[in-house]
């Protein structure tokens, strides 16, 4: 079994520096397009099993010329799964701020140093990022009988797949 992890692209929140969380409708930016034409390229054909994504606009988009140009021609009847086990991380009221407004208050280095310990207000923990992300995987990984897996989700929620696929603690996951 191959497992493949792809972070959206440059999306219009990463460009005005913005957490956007969860926000509905927030598109790849021109940046962001050019990344997904690329992404398209550099991943050319190759025979998949499943393909999942988190259900934020971004990670469609971004997936979206790698489909249309080897893997709907190729296989028509392979559906993209949207799977809300690997959506973005809840922030609650840290959506929709400022990045630079955040990393001035005393829960950002919670975050960077011990994000184990860290539930956002009215969001989220990152411990529960990891263990939902962790479960839709490893249904991903039973349904694909083998074959190759396709994962577009989001920064923070793939470096807590990869933490715990490498058995690294949590609080360590700022270095992946």
């Amino acid at each position: 079994m191959r497992l493949l992890l792809i972070r959206h692209a440059h999306s219009e929140s990463n460009a005005s520096g913005v957490l956007s969380g969860r926000i509905p409708n927030v598109h790849l930016s021109d940046k962001g397009v050019k990344q997904a034409k690329e992404l398209s390229t550099r991943l050319g054909a190759f025979p998949i099993a499943q393909i999942r994504s988190s259900p934020m606009e971004r990670c469609a988009e971004t997936i979206a010329p790698w489909l249309e140009e080897f893997v709907l021609k190729a296989n028509p009847q392979l559906k993209v799964v949207t799977d809300p086990g690997i959506n973005e991380v809840d922030y609650g009221q840290w959506t929709g701020k400022k990045l630079t407004l955040l990393a001035l208050k005393k829960e950002w280095r919670v975050v960077q140093k011990t994000p184990s310990k860290m539930v956002f207000p009215e969001g989220e923990s990152l411990l529960d990022v990891q263990r939902r992300a962790k479960k839709s995987l490893l249904k991903s990984v039973e349904k694909s009988k083998g074959g190759v897996v396709l994962l577009v989700s989001h920064g923070d929620v793939i470096k807590t797949i990869v933490a715990d696929a490498l058995n690294m603690e949590l609080d360590k996951f700022q270095k992946i």
